[in-house]
């Protein structure tokens, strides 16, 4: 994935002998399409992720690649949509880039930095206090590598952390969400009228759809439903009437949605902790072998790549000393990764629900006015997360202080508005007092 090759490029460029294991074979080798476990799924990049990629030379080329951003399109149940941009005057972006294309980039970048990459080799054992890893080659060949360090960025079900998980005080948990997710496509032909520069929400409250686009005017979807509705999906003519009931322009946007709903898997999503991150000064966990969350705030993958951002600042402060720089990675990170963990669970409602929601947009546009006002004092929470450097526990503590200075104007402005109704009743019935006087 990203992380890994970002870690291996960032290794190499201190000139450490680098050596990336990967299961798969070689992506950038094309023999008739993706292979069955590739993911299409698009990627959000927002700052953090990009900081890294620049750091390690491929962020110029992730962004001729990607589609910019600025806001959201908001899809209504009547076919009305609402374009909520990013920011104050559209400064803001997510970079939405193919995951296979981003993959690509970072294992150019790792090879470039001496690193050398192992495509087909499959971890079949390792060794912690070593540390090594045993390797397959080929059938019944198997090869043992030793390492100074074994750094862990082989995902959600990490070879790595299972090994880390036999050693004492280690700590882990895995709580499954009860929604699950479809992926969708919508054809260049299909999509050439809407919005570009926009990622596209159809909230429905307990469940959405979102689409992210692409340089040849495609959008990669993604359905988000509880798991318990989409079992009840069992054939095309349920699919079409859920579509009808619930999206009925996205009909016309994928013609042949039947036939993908079922061409297409329903994984499950999840969020993983852990502590510690790391082993003595042997292995350290990194991205989602660590810190595994659900995609509705878009930073799993740029909470990966700042891993590796973070690995590099400490390194380079430590001058290499793993003894040093592993357990303070714990330390920093492990806070800020479950903050962002929380918050990504809780933006599921702001995307399918409040998204539409009026209330929702008039505190949006209260904080923004105050963030004009006091840029420094008040900064929206989603400004903070996608759009800066900020570590996640200091952004949501920033932005607690700002949503008390919201509920504050919202109070006053309800007083006032009762007061001024008040006030206007009272007048006008002493206006009616003295008219029936006079009479």
């Amino acid at each position: 994935g990203p992380a890994g090759c970002a870690a291996g490029a960032t290794f190499g460029m201190r000139g450490d002998d680098v050596t990336i294991v990967d299961m798969r074979e070689d992506l950038r080798i094309k023999n008739g399409g993706p292979g069955p476990e590739q993911r299409s799924i698009n990627l959000a990049l927002s700052t953090r992720g990009l900081t890294t990629l620049d750091a390690i030379g491929c962020g110029d080329r992730a962004r001729e690649l990607g589609v910019p951003m600025h806001g959201r399109e908001v899809h209504a149940l009547d076919g009305r949509t609402q374009f909520q941009q990013y920011g104050q005057s559209g400064q803001f972006f997510l970079l939405s880039v193919p995951r296979s294309a981003l993959n690509e980039l970072v294992i150019d970048a790792a090879e470039k930095n001496g690193c050398q990459v192992l495509f087909g080799h499959k971890c079949r054992d390792l060794s912690l206090d070593e540390p090594s890893v045993t390797v397959e080659v080929g059938k019944g060949i198997e090869r043992k590598l030793q390492a100074d360090v074994v750094i862990g960025a082989d995902g959600a079900f990490s070879r790595v952390r299972a090994m880390m998980m036999r050693k004492e005080w280690f700590n882990y948990s895995q709580d499954y969400i009860p929604a699950a997710y479809k992926e969708l496509s919508i054809s260049p032909e299909n999509g050439k009228d809407m919005r570009l520069e926009a990622l596209h929400i159809w909230p429905r409250h307990q469940f959405m759809l979102i689409a992210l686009p692409n340089l040849d005017r495609s959008f990669t979807c993604t359905l988000f439903l509880d798991r318990d509705q989409f079992d009840k999906i069992t054939t095309p003519a349920h699919v079409k009437e859920f579509f009808q009931k619930w999206f009925p322009d996205v009909l016309e946007l994928i013609p042949d949605v039947e036939v993908q709903f079922f061409k297409n898997p329903t994984p499950g999503l999840m969020t993983i902790k852990t502590y510690p991150y790391h082993y003595s000064d042997k292995a350290l966990l990194i991205g989602d072998a660590a810190h595994a969350i659900v995609p509705f705030y878009g930073q799993g993958c740029n909470l990966a790549l700042e891993d590796v951002r973070i690995l590099s600042d400490l390194l380079e402060a430590h001058g290499g000393i793993l003894s040093t720089v592993l357990p303070e990675f714990t330390e920093k990170r492990k806070e800020n990764a479950d903050t962002i963990a929380e918050l990504a669970l809780d933006n599921y409602a702001d995307m399918a629900s409040r998204t539409a929601s009026a209330y929702f947009q008039m505190r949006k546009k209260i904080g923004l006015v105050l963030n004009r006002i006091a840029p420094k004092t008040f900064t929206p929470l989603y400004t903070m997360i996608s759009f800066s450097n900020v570590p996640y526990s200091e952004a949501e503590q920033s932005a607690q202080r700002t949503e008390r200075a919201i509920t504050g104007l919202f109070s006053t402005a309800v007083v006032l508005s009762v007061f001024a109704a008040g006030t206007a009743a009272t007048f006008a019935a002493v206006k009616t007092y003295n008219t029936s006087t006079r009479s």
